[in-house]
Parts: C-alpha cells; structure tokens; sequence
C-alpha cells in the first residue's frame, strides 16, 4: 500500500504512515500525468565547492583566531614572570630579578648540566664561573649570581627583603667651586631624567662666596627647585659635608658627587638598578678624566682601586665587577645601609682616608661593592692645589688612614706601620666609637678574610709578606734569581746561592696559580719558543692575558710539595712548567687553578731547567759577563731525554777506555731530567693571621703602636719549607 510502513507492531498488518512520504508523492504525481517517477535532484557542484571554501576559510579564521589568543596568553603570562625580557630599558635586565617567577625558573635550570664555551670563545670581562658544570656566558652568570644573592639575604640577614625606590638624593659637597658647580648642575640635570633626581644638596663648606647666591643667579627655576643648600659657619672637610648632606636626605637612595663632575646620559637608571639588587650595596660608576678647560674626555678612566700599605691607592682592573676599593667621592647606595654601615668617621678631619676606611668596613660587615660599567661619570682630576700651609692637609690625611688602620687591619697593622712611616709619631685620636661600632653594633668578619677574598689584588702589589718564598734548585741546591746582564735590557734567570734577605730571590705563586712573580712585582716571561729555547726573563706582569689565557709565554705552575697542603702535594714533581689549555682561562680574576700535575710531565708542557752541558753553560756565562756562580736557567721541554755530553777527546782517534774513565771522573756529573727540573720551596713565612673568628674589643687592643714598632725591630723569621 503506497504511502504505508510495511512492518508494524509485529502483527504484520501495514501500518499507516503519520505524513505523505516523497516517494508516495512523486509516485502520486507521475500516476496522474502519465509520467515515470523521477529521482530527487542532487546538488550542484559549485555549490559544494563554494561550501567548502567556506569552510575551511572559517575553519583558518578560527584557528588563526586561537593561534593570536594563545600567543597574546602567553607573552602576557611570560611579561608577568619576566618583565624585563619585554622593557625597552636597557638597563632592565637587572630591575627583572624582582619579578615573580625567576627564582623558580632559576632552580629549573640550576640542576642542569651547562655548557662548556669552546677554548676560543671571546669571555666577557664580567663573566664568572657558575657551579661545577663548567663555565658560562655573561648575562645567564649574572644573573644567576643576582639571584642567589636574592635568594640567600634574606635568609642569612634574618630580616625581609628590602626592596628601595626609584629616585636618587644627589650630595654634593663643595668649597670655592663657583667656577665648575654650575657646569656640573647644568650637566647633571640635562643627562638625568627628572623622576630620578629626587633632591640636590649643595653642602657649602664656608666658600669665600656663599654658594646659594651663585646658583639662584646662574640656573634656571625648574633646576632650582629642586636644590637644598647647606652652609657651614667655619670650614668642616669633605667628609663632615658628606655627612651633613646624607643626614637631611629624603630619598631612599643617596649619590654622592663632587663638584666639578659630567654626569653622561643613562648615568643614574643602573646605580639604581643595582641598589634593587641588595640594599647593602654600594655601587661605583665608570670614572672618565675629563679636561677642566673643556670639560672633554682626556681618554683615561677607572671604576676601582686598591691600596699600597702605606695606603696610597690607584686605578686597577681584573675580571671582577667587585671593588676592593673605591674612589670616595663618587658611589651611590641606600640611606638605610648608610646609616647601619656607621656613615663616616666622624673623627676624621679634612679628607683622605674615608674611602679606605669605608671599602674595608663594608665589605667586613656584611655589604659589597661594584663596578657598574654602564654608568660613567667624568671627573676634573687636575685641578689647581689647595693651600696647605705647614703641610697640614697631608698630616691630616696620614692621621685619618692612622684610624682606619687601627681598627679594621688587625694584625695587619704591622705592615702599615711597617710600610707607611710617616704616620708612626702621628696620634690619631680617640678611636673607641669606631671599635664598639665593629665589634659590638656591627657583625664583622676579621681583615684575614678581606685579603683572602681580594687574593689576587694583593698579589698584583706584592702587599704579602708571608706569601714570598725561595725556590731552590734540587741538584744544585741554589736558589732561582735574577741578574741583569752587559748588554742585554732585561734580566735573566739564573740560580745564585741562596741568600735569606735577597729580594730578588724572593718569589709568589700569583694570579690563582698562574704567574710566578717576585717581590719588584715582575713576572717570568717565556722569551722565546720551543725552537730557539731562549732564557726566560723578567717583564711586567700582564696579569689580565694570562687570566683569559692570551699569553701563554707568562702562564707557569709550580708543582711543589707545600707545608701545610698535604696529600695533594706529596706526589709534586717539583717542575715549573707552562702550558695552553682552555681550562687555565679565568672568568673572575681570583678562581684558583689547580696544578695540571699530569701535564707537567708530558710533551705539552714547558719546562725550566738547568743546562745539560755544563761546558755550554761555562761559555755562555763567560760570553754574557756572568759571574762563576751563575748557572743559567732554560726553558726546556718537559719530557725532553737527557744526552750526557762525552768527555773531550784528541781529534781524529778514538778515546781509549782509560782515557774515557779518566775523562768522566774528571766531568761534572750529568743531570739527569728529574735533576734538571726540580725545584723546591726553600724557605716560606708564617702568616700574620689566619683567624676567622669572632674578634673582640680585646683583641683589638692589642693593636698598638708598640707591638707594631716590636714587629718591625724583630721581624719574624722564615723556616724551612721541610
């Protein structure tokens, strides 16, 4: 039956559809007009190829519509852990240490093996070493080292970390500059953003002409308003007006500047910066000498110092961001570490020493302080003298590095008073607030741990006594010296006997290893190659190439059995040797190099020997002028065989074996390469101290002119190094 279901409730009967089927319809229609039923009609096919270009344009539309969501997701939710990787500010790749997320992505990488640097990578000069792994590159170091200092402060300080602001404190102290402090304020203000110069302290050290007057009339309104102004009654010094303009400070942050001073653009973001960083931080901008006249580069610059015993202090550079010393005049750092730090020495008069004092008692309590490369500030060095009537300027000095000496030396006073005569008659004053201030207020660690932190820069001036020693030639038993000879411009090795109070006998172990250097702050150079095998000789230290491994010919071990370094050095070979390998390099400038003792006996080394024919040796002293007592020292190839030279003979006939015997009994006894090669430390020095321990009030009055005085009159004595 058309237009019916044919199977229904399971009684068989057809069951009648609810609704006309098409089928039934068409069938319907074709009965009627006589016509065969046609079948539906199907789809065009443009239509199904402009159905699926639709499609798939919304499908691409989509998809592309997902792909921006989940990029702007993700760059929004990386800009919130990293920030700085997003910021235009160059100097951002230090503000990004306080965003949320670095730590824990620091603790993902810090368990991974790091990649070794090819043996030819150029090393960025603030790069350090990081972990066991091996040597990375510069910024990833950085950072690393930032954040383990984020990550530790507030766990060894026991206090909340301390995040400071964004803005600076300028102080400026000055007397009779009316003729560069305009410049300086005009420079200063156009170099610096204005949301970063929160206020300028003018401390006008009672000048001949009030300082105030000179600046309302030569500076325009938006600079003045900014500007405080001190004025002393009687002359104070630079360093009471240092302290009198931090005292009214509001900012979080100070600046301390001279004035007669070029601040260059970006000058301030990275001293702030690095405040960020650790709040106990002092940190130091590039310093550039600038012409008074023109106020133009001279082309000399510095950002740290160190200083002599008698506290003289000079420019220096190595492969650290840290400052052993700074130049005092120009640094920034938090008030709040300011003040907890202990200021100045307010007993200190005029000026001269407070840099001295404070580098050393930062760095013992507990702060730091850096170089910070990116901010450069230019400096007016020749400047006409002041007046010093009676030498009193100096003597002021000498007193005020009395003071710092004798309460942050410790037993290194001996030295300073040693060195540094001119201060012996002088009397420093009253120094108790001082002392109770390190001792009792302030958590400070011994001046022992200063010297072994800034190792190498002692080592740079030859400031350690006790790390001098002989070095004796095992077969011979004299001592490695040095002679200059006629006619040739530099001196010579050669081993001479060995004198006690000989200085040029007296030799150290510098550079973390590298150098071998003596007391007049030369080094051993390799003049000369494997083929020519010239004597080495004296040269000035070029301590930066051979820390990056860049000058092989200055680059030595010494493989020496040491008292006090034992077992490591039972099995010493006793040679001093030179070799190239990219381990050697240093990326701090004090990371201590181990002896590569199995490279010391093999061909890729260089080896310092006595001659192996005594005959050749005798000539050659006579032809140079040397005395009879010279022997001169070769550099030699480690694993070179020994010949024996024969026994002379008659020319033309065949020694007889008598004559050969008579012959060898008469020569020397030839060295055999162990002979030739070794060496041994003679005598060493005790340390001054060794004592990393809590000091005490009463340990340091002990300090005193006369147990220094007692030092010097009987100076300790060398032992033997067995």
């Amino acid at each position: 039956m058309p237009g019916s279901i044919p199977f229904g409730g399971g009684t068989g009967e057809p069951v009648p559809a609810p609704w006309p089927s098409r089928v039934s319809v068409l069938n319907a229609e074709a009965a009627a007009t006589g016509k065969d039923a046609k079948a539906p009609r199907s789809l065009n096919p443009k239509m199904i190829a402009r159905l699926k270009r639709r499609c798939f344009l919304r499908l691409l539309f989509l998809a592309l519509s997902g792909a921006i969501f989940w990029c702007l997701f993700v760059c929004g939710f990386l800009s919130y852990l990293f920030p700085a990787a997003f910021s235009r500010d160059p100097q951002a790749h230090l503000l990004d240490l306080n965003a949320p997320g670095v730590t824990a992505f620091h603790k993902l990488l810090k368990g991974l093996p790091l990649p070794r640097l090819h043996e030819k990578t150029t090393i960025d000069n603030s790069a350090v070493v990081v972990g066991v792994h091996g040597t990375v590159k510069a910024p990833y170091s950085r950072l690393v080292d930032h954040l383990l200092k984020l990550a530790t402060l507030p766990i060894l300080t026991g206090e909340p970390r301390y995040v400071t602001g964004d803005d600076l404190s300028v102080i400026i102290p000055v007397r009779n500059e009316e003729a560069y402090l305009p410049k300086t304020l005009k420079y200063l203000f156009e170099t610096t953003p204005p949301e970063r110069i929160h206020e300028v302290i003018i401390v006008d050290d009672n000048s001949d002409q009030p300082i105030q007057k000179l600046i309302e009339a030569s500076l325009p309104e938006h600079m003045r308003k900014k500007m405080r102004f001190i004025r002393f009654d009687s002359y104070q010094g630079l360093i009471r007006g240092r302290i009198a303009g931090a005292a009214i400070a509001t900012s979080e942050n100070i600046f301390f500047l001279d004035g007669h001073c070029r601040p260059k653009p970006g000058w301030a973001e990275p001293l702030i910066a690095h405040l960020k960083i650790n709040y106990r931080r002092i940190a130091c901008p590039k310093i550039y000498d600038i012409y008074a006249t023109t106020w133009e580069d001279v082309g000399t610059d510095g950002t740290k110092m160190m200083f002599e015993w008698t506290f003289e202090f000079g420019w220096f550079e190595d492969l650290e961001d840290e400052v052993p010393v700074l130049s005092g005049g120009i640094l920034a750092m938090t008030k709040k570490w300011w003040l907890e730090s202990g200021l100045y020495d307010d007993g200190m008069l005029e000026w001269g020493g407070e840099n001295l004092e404070q580098s050393i008692r930062v760095w013992l309590c507990g702060g730091e302080i850096v170089a910070v490369q990116e901010s450069k500030i230019g400096h007016i060095f020749s400047r006409p003298p002041k007046p010093n009537p009676g030498n009193r300027l100096v003597i002021q000095v000498q007193k005020n590095q009395k003071r710092a000496a004798k309460v942050w030396l410790d037993e290194y006073y001996n030295l300073f008073y040693k060195y540094h005569r001119e201060v012996r008659t002088h009397q420093e004053g009253d120094t108790s607030a001082r002392k109770r201030l390190r001792f009792e207020k302030l958590t400070c660690m011994p001046f022992q741990w200063f010297v072994e932190k800034f190792k190498t820069a002692f080592d740079r001036s030859s400031l350690l006594d006790h790390n001098f020693f002989h070095i004796q030639h095992a077969h011979t038993g004299m001592c490695l010296s040095s002679k200059k000879f006629p006619g040739f411009p530099d001196e010579r090795l050669v081993l001479e006997p060995c004198e006690m109070k000989t200085r040029r006998q007296q030799w150290t172990v510098a550079g973390g290893g590298r150098l071998l250097a003596n007391r007049d702050k030369k080094c051993v150079d390799a003049y000369g190659n494997q083929e020519n095998l010239r004597a080495p000789i004296l040269w000035k230290c070029d301590w930066n190439s051979v820390l990056q491994n860049k000058n092989a010919n200055q680059f030595w071990q010494f493989d020496a059995s040491f008292p006090g370094k034992l077992p490591a050095s039972l099995n010493a070979t006793g040679r001093i040797f030179s070799f190239q390998h990219p381990d050697a390099t240093s990326l701090t400038g004090h990371d201590t190099l181990p002896v590569y003792r199995h490279l010391a006996v093999s061909h890729k080394a260089r080896c310092l020997a006595t001659e192996d024919e005594p005959e050749a040796a005798e000539k050659a002293e006579k032809a140079a002028g040397a005395g009879p007592r010279d022997v001169f020292v070769r550099w030699r190839s480690c694993d070179e065989p020994v010949v024996p030279s024969p026994p002379p003979s008659s020319p033309g006939a065949p020694p007889s074996s008598a004559t050969a015997a008579e012959a060898g009994a008469k020569a020397p006894p030839a060295l055999n390469a162990g002979d030739r090669m070794r060496f041994e430390p003679k005598w060493i020095y005790a340390p001054l101290s060794s004592r990393f321990g809590v000091r005490t009030l009463q340990d340091a009055e002990r300090i005193t002119d006369a147990a220094a005085q007692a030092y010097v009159d009987n100076p300790p004595q060398p032992v033997d190094a067995d």
